[in-house]
């Protein structure tokens, strides 16, 4: 578990893949691992379909209120407010699943733990009158047994990016 931060120094570029990220990362560093790909799990979530994202600026909002107001009028509360204040990114789904098995798909009841599949790009889908047409139409990441993640909730979880 890391207890104190860690500087990364990563080689980025827009087409890098999580495959090279790891191999920048030091043989042993197994916490470094399980942070990377959980960042990039929870990055592949964001890009989802039924992903909700919601900026939280509840510090900006405290400053520009505080920064309204003149200096004889600011008092204690106004800056223990602002200092108790995260601008954060709230990251969860559209809404709560009824039944998991049902928005899940055939694999909901079965043995696979939860993972993420990848998205992908299927040609020659069928568009049009007569589904006569065909175009390439590109299918999102899904996460498959969401609800194992759960235990027996069937409702989604809630993640708080930098609160």
């Amino acid at each position: 578990m890391l207890l104190e931060p860690v500087s990364l120094k990563l080689n980025l570029t827009d087409d890098t893949t999580l495959g090279e990220l790891r191999s920048q990362i030091a043989e042993g560093d197994e916490e470094l691992f399980q942070v990377l790909d959980l960042y990039a799990g929870v990055m592949l979530y964001m890009n989802a379909r039924d992903a909700r994202v919601i900026e939280r600026n509840d510090r900006t909002e405290a400053a520009a209120v505080l920064s309204a107001l003149n200096r004889k009028k600011r008092r204690k509360e106004h800056y223990e407010a602002l200092n108790a204040a995260v601008d954060a990114i709230h990251v969860g789904p559209e809404a709560p699943i009824a039944d998991a098995s049902v928005a899940l798909g055939k694999h909901a009841g079965s043995g696979y733990k939860p993972h993420y599949r990848r998205g992908f790009v299927r040609f020659g889908q069928r568009v049009g009158k007569g589904r006569a047409e065909t175009r390439p139409v590109f299918i999102p990441p899904v996460l498959v047994n969401a609800h194992k993640l759960l235990g027996e909730s069937a409702e989604k979880k809630l993640y708080v990016a930098g609160g």
